[in-house]
Formats: structure tokens, C-alpha cells, sequence
């Protein structure tokens, strides 16, 4: 079973609600974080979802971001709006506060929901310590 035809993910240091419905993201990641120092302390990290084609109800979906040995719960959807029409594009927020980076590694977004067999691995980038051209 799949939850959307299509799952984009942009990971990014703010979003920020805007006047006239707008959102403003700050910072976005092309797709690994390089930083300069580790251990290293990111004040935030933000996500947006967009499930396009949503092909189920998203009543218990969980999305769980997995670094090293630490979960991170980054959303958890208990009850999702019922709609008369089909709902065609859903866009999901989360920001964790702080992002701890304590070595270089892969990090893995996943989906869960009760529709899903296992979980449904959306993301994933690598934190990489900046190397020096000296």
C-alpha cells in the first residue's frame, strides 16, 4: 500500500509562516548537512512533507527521523481531518529544537501507518564534518 503517489521532502534551518498564507524556508539543504565542527549543535533543523496524490486516510501515520542509536519523534498524526472530496496534496511541518550532530553518519527519515507493512524509509542524508583544502 502506498500512502501518496509522491512524497517530497526539503530539509531546511527555519520555516517560517508568512503574512497571506505564505511559507518562507530558510537554509535548505541540497541534500547532506556539511558542518564545520563535530560534536556540533544546529539550533534548528525544519522538515516539509508534501504527500501528493494521497491515497489513504493519514490517521496514524508517524514520522520518525533514526540517527545513530537515537529516534526522534518528529510527528505523529492521532486523528487527521475527515473530507467529504479526496484530499489531493497534504503538507506536513516539523522542526526539532535543537538538531545534536555527534559524528558523521547517515540519517534516515521513515513513515509509519497502520496501511504500511514496515516502515516506509522517505529520506535520508549524511552529516559530513567540512574537510579543510590546506
Amino acid at each position: 500500500m502506498k500512502l501518496a503517489k509522491h512524497i517530497n521532502t526539503i530539509v531546511c534551518d527555519d520555516i517560517r509562516q508568512e503574512s497571506n498564507e505564505k511559507l518562507s524556508l530558510m537554509g535548505i539543504y541540497q541534500k547532506d548537512i556539511i558542518v564545520g565542527n563535530i560534536p556540533s549543535i544546529l539550533p534548528t533543523l525544519c522538515f516539509m512533507f508534501t504527500l501528493e496524490g494521497v491515497k489513504t486516510d493519514l490517521s496514524g501515520l508517524k514520522i520518525e527521523i533514526k540517527q545513530s542509536e537515537t529516534v526522534i519523534n518528529l510527528l505523529k498524526l492521532d486523528d487527521f481531518p475527515e473530507n467529504s472530496e479526496p484530499i489531493e496534496t497534504v503538507r506536513l511541518l516539523a522542526k526539532i529544537t535543537p538538531f545534536r550532530i555527534n559524528k558523521e553518519e547517515k540519517v534516515v527519515i521513515q513513515f509509519m501507518h497502520p496501511d504500511l507493512k514496515q516502515p516506509k524509509i522517505i529520506y535520508s542524508f549524511k552529516i559530513i564534518k567540512k574537510t579543510s583544502l590546506d
